[in-house]
């Protein structure tokens, strides 16, 4: 095809044959490029609006909220209640440990106790071997 009269801008002048034929072939080149760059982010956007309705399609619905809204209504119940029990607990654990203390304690002396009349009883048991040999000896 023969090119029409003039340069890119329509303008008259000196123009080699085909020189609109270049300059038509990078314009659309660039469109082509512009066009691929329009469809890659085009097929991006797609999946990620897939990504969304499969995330909507698997998150709980009214009912699901509604669920969950009334177990966190009974656990923050729950929690009112444990956190009032709370400093009645604390000072029952205070008041038992004081008690296992002094409970170790009569335990150490009781322990003490044992050991003095144990100490008593072996005391005995020597002199009453030691007067069970005299009077074996006296009867010889």
């Amino acid at each position: 095809p023969a090119s029409p009269q003039g340069g890119q801008d329509g303008a008259q002048g000196a123009c080699a044959e085909g020189c609109c034929w270049h300059w038509l072939a990078s314009v659309l080149l660039e469109e082509l490029q512009s066009s691929k760059r329009a469809l890659s982010s085009t097929r991006e956007a797609f999946v990620d609006q897939e990504r969304a309705f499969l995330a909507l399609e698997n998150s709980p619905g009214m009912e699901g909220y509604a669920a969950l809204l009334k177990e966190h209504l009974e656990l923050k119940e729950v929690q009112t209640g444990l956190r009032e029990e709370m400093p009645q607990l604390q000072k029952g654990i205070t008041r038992l440990r004081e008690d296992l203390r002094v409970k170790r304690e009569e335990e150490v002396a009781l322990n003490q106790d044992v050991a003095t009349l144990e100490t008593a009883r072996l005391e005995r048991a020597r002199r009453r071997a030691a007067l069970e040999a005299r009077r074996m000896d006296a009867q010889r």
